[in-house]
C-alpha cells in the first residue's frame, strides 16, 4: 500500500538532525490546542499547533515510538494496567487502530506523516521485530534451543531472523511503512535481530546487511539500538553504515561528569567530540540523555533511585543503574535552592547533548520539565503519569533553552571528528591541559575551542559558557544569557 503523498520527504542530512523522541499518543492527550476529538490519536499529532511546536524548537526529525497493531501482555492487564509504550506487536502491516481519530487508521497515518512532511519534519518509527505478543507469528518462527523458547529480548521469546523466509516478512513489512511515507527506522533491541543461526550475534547481519542493500529501503535513515536483553548482546560501536547507533556511553558519561562522578574529562571531551573510540564518523552517534526508557530530565536531577510503585511490580522492573542525582532531596521539594539547582543541571544537560557533535535526541516533555514521579520505567503508565503536560511549572520551561541551542549548535558541530589543528583544549584560566589531569578526578573544568568557537564547563561549579566570535553567554534554564 502507498500513500497519496503531497509533500516529499524532507531528506535533513545527518549532520544537521536533531530527533525528538515521541509518542503518538501521550503527545497531544493533554495539549489545550489540539480538538478534544483529535487529542491521542495521528490526527492530533498532524496539527497545526504540533508541527509549529516541534518546529519552534528547531527539531528536524520525529521518532514515534512504536505504532505498529498492539496489545497487552494479560499479566499487565490484570493489573489494571496496559501497554502504552506499544513494544508488543500484533500485525507488523497495520498502524495501532487506538491512534486513529476516524475509522481508517492507514489513511490517518498517511496524512500525519505527509503533514509532517510539509512542516519540513522528518518521521522514524521505533519498529519491534525481535520479538511479538505471543502468536502472532508463525510459531516454528521464534528462537528454540532443545525444544525450549530463547529469550534475548526479555519478553518471553525471540524471532528468529537468520531464517530467510523471516527477512522476508520484516523486509515487506519496512517496504509497506516506507510507502507510507515513513522516513526511517529505528530498530528496537537490534542485537537480537544480528543474530545468526547458531544464536551468536554478527554484526551487521545478513537482515541488517539486506535492508541496507534494499533499494527503497537502504537509502532512509537507519538507527539501532545496539543491544538485546542480555550481557553478549551488547555490540555498541559494531554496526556499521549506514546505521546509525543509540549511544549509551554518551548519555552514562554526560551524566556522570555533571553528578560530579567521572574520573576526570577525558570522557566527556570524547563525547563531545562525536565518540571516535566507538564510531568511525560522529554522525553514526545518536546521543541521548533521556529517552523513554529511563528518567525524563527532571526525574534525572530530582531522584537518586526509582519509584516505580504503581507499576505494580513490586520494584522489580526499571534499572538501578540511573546515575541520577537529587540535588539534596528526594522527590519534590519546596526548597528553592534545591529547585535552581535541579533546573540548571537539567539546563546543563541539554547543552551538553545540542553542543556535541554527533545527532542529539530530544526527549518528548523535557522542554516542559515533564515529571513522572520518579518511575523510571512508565511503559503501563498511560495517564498524566506519562503524557506531555504541555504547560511548565515556574521555571522548568526549557523551550528557549533549546531553541537556542539548536541556533548555536553549527559552530560545534560536523561531520566528521575535529583533528588535532581545529580543536584547542584547556583548563581553568585558560591554561593548557596536563597529561594527568584528563583522568584525575579532581579536575572538573573543561574548555574546547574551535576555530572561533568554544566553550567551557565546570561541573564543581555547575555552569557552562559559550563564546562565538566575541560574544560570551552562559547556559541558563532560561536561555542563553550574556
Amino acid at each position: 500500500m502507498t500513500s497519496d503523498r503531497i509533500h516529499a520527504r524532507p531528506q535533513v542530512p545527518w549532520d544537521r538532525t536533531v530527533i525528538y523522541e515521541a509518542h503518538v499518543r501521550g503527545m497531544t492527550m493533554l495539549s489545550p490546542s489540539v480538538p478534544e476529538a483529535l487529542r491521542g490519536t495521528y490526527a492530533g499529532l498532524a496539527h497545526r499547533s504540533v508541527t509549529d511546536h516541534l518546529s519552534a524548537l528547531g527539531v528536524t526529525t520525529v521518532e514515534l515510538l512504536p505504532v505498529f497493531a498492539h496489545t497487552t501482555e494479560p499479566e499487565v492487564a490484570a493489573r489494571g494496567l496496559s501497554n502504552y509504550w506499544g513494544y508488543n506487536t500484533v500485525d507488523f502491516f497495520a498502524p495501532h487502530a487506538a491512534y486513529a481519530a476516524g475509522h481508517d487508521p492507514h489513511t490517518e497515518f498517511a496524512a500525519m506523516v505527509d503533514a509532517l512532511h510539509a512542516a519540513g519534519l522528518e518521521v522514524v518509527l521505533d519498529v519491534v521485530y525481535n520479538h511479538t505478543a505471543v502468536g502472532a507469528v508463525d510459531p516454528s518462527w521464534y528462537r528454540r534451543e532443545g525444544g525450549q523458547i530463547i529469550d534475548f529480548s526479555g519478553c518471553g521469546n525471540t524471532v528468529d531472523v537468520s531464517r530467510a523466509d523471516v527477512q522476508e516478512f520484516i523486509l515487506d513489512s519496512l517496504r509497506f511503512w516506507a510507502g507510507l511515507g515513513v522516513d526511517g527506522f529505528r530498530f528496537d533491541l537490534a542485537s537480537a535481530l544480528a543474530r545468526n543461526a547458531d544464536h551468536a550475534v554478527e554484526t551487521p547481519g545478513t537482515l541488517f546487511g539486506r535492508i541496507a542493500a534494499d533499494p527503497d529501503l537502504g537509502i532512509l535513515k537507519l538507527v539501532v539500538e545496539p543491544w538485546d536483553a542480555t550481557a553478549d548482546g551488547y555490540a555498541a560501536g559494531a554496526f556499521r553504515f549506514p546505521y546509525a547507533e543509540w549511544n549509551d556511553r554518551f548519555r552514562d558519561d554526560v551524566r556522570d561528569f555533571w553528578r560530579g562522578s567521572g574520573q576526570g574529562v577525558a570522557d566527556m571531551a570524547t563525547r563531545l567530540c562525536g565518540s571516535s573510540d566507538l564510531f568511525d564518523t560522529p554522525i553514526r552517534s545518536v546521543n541521548f540523555v533521556t529517552s523513554h526508557d529511563g528518567f525524563t530530565l527532571r526525574d534525572l536531577v530530582s531522584y537518586s533511585s526509582k519509584h516505580n510503585q504503581a507499576n505494580g511490580e513490586h520494584g522489580h522492573d526499571g534499572h538501578d543503574d540511573n546515575r541520577s542525582d537529587n540535588c539534596g532531596v528526594e522527590g519534590a521539594t519546596r526548597d528553592r535552592q534545591v529547585i535552581a539547582r535541579r533546573q540548571q543541571r537539567a539546563a546543563l544537560l541539554l547543552a551538553t547533548l545540542l553542543l556535541s557533535r554527533g545527532v542529539p535526541m530530544i526527549r518528548m516533555g523535557d522542554e516542559f520539565g515533564h515529571s513522572q514521579g520518579g518511575n523510571n520505567n512508565a511503559y503501563c503508565q498511560d495517564n498524566r503519569v506519562s503524557w506531555m503536560p504541555w504547560r511548565a511549572e515556574a521555571g522548568w520551561d526549557l523551550r528557549r533553552l533549546v531553541t537556542d541551542l539548536v541556533a548555536v549548535r553549527p559552530g560545534f558541530t560536523g561531520p566528521a571528528f575535529p583533528v588535532d589543528d581545529e580543536v584547542t583544549w584547556f583548563g581553568k584560566a585558560g591554561t593548557a591541559l596536563e597529561p594527568h589531569d584528563w583522568r584525575e578526578p579532581g579536575v572538573t573544568g573543561l574548555g574546547m575551542a574551535l576555530t572561533d568557537n568554544a566553550l567551557w564547563m565546570d561541573s564543581g561549579e555547575p555552569s557552562l559558557w559559550i563564546r562565538q566570535s566575541d560574544l560570551l553567554r552562559q547556559v541558563t534554564p532560561l536561555g542563553l544569557k550574556p
